[in-house]
């Protein structure tokens, strides 16, 4: 271990040498969810879901290359968590082919119904639907991005 290491007060205190532990960076673990329904199809929100098509990509890369454990949710396709380079590619083929759903279809809800205790360290949620519609428990364990405020 480098002397960088070296909890030098902790060492003088037992007079035993003590190292720091650091956490190690394999922690990173994500749930990325892009939910496709929208309310209607204007020309505003066709071209709002794009951007969040293109956003949601951005950020799977970007956990791409921090190497980060990542799981992928929309309606109909799920990854289980993983290593990021093995579920980039048909992460971003879905996203390419992602076509947006409209108004209230059955299941479409089940995205939202992602256990609390499942293995995501945090979740990002894109999603199109009023702030007030979101059920509550997942405040406190997602983050949310309005395809509005793209």
């Amino acid at each position: 271990d480098s002397a960088r290491h070296v909890d030098w007060k902790a060492t003088a205190k037992a007079r035993q040498l003590k190292v720091r532990e650091f956490a190690s960076e394999d922690e990173r673990r994500l749930g990325l969810v892009f939910d496709r329904r929208l309310p209607n199809a204007g020309a505003v929100m066709l071209e709002q879901f794009e951007k969040a098509v293109d956003f949601c990509a951005c950020l799977a890369w970007h956990f791409y290359e921090i190497g980060a454990m990542m799981r992928f949710i929309t309606d109909g396709f799920e990854t289980s968590m993983s290593p990021s380079a093995e579920i980039i590619y048909p992460i971003l083929e879905k996203l390419v082919l992602v076509e947006p759903v409209l108004g209230d279809v059955p299941g479409t809800e089940s995205i939202f119904q992602v256990s609390p205790s499942a293995p995501d360290a945090f979740r990002i949620i894109l999603t199109c639907r009023p702030r007030g519609s979101i059920p509550t428990e997942q405040w406190g364990s997602s983050y949310f991005v309005f395809m509005d405020s793209l």
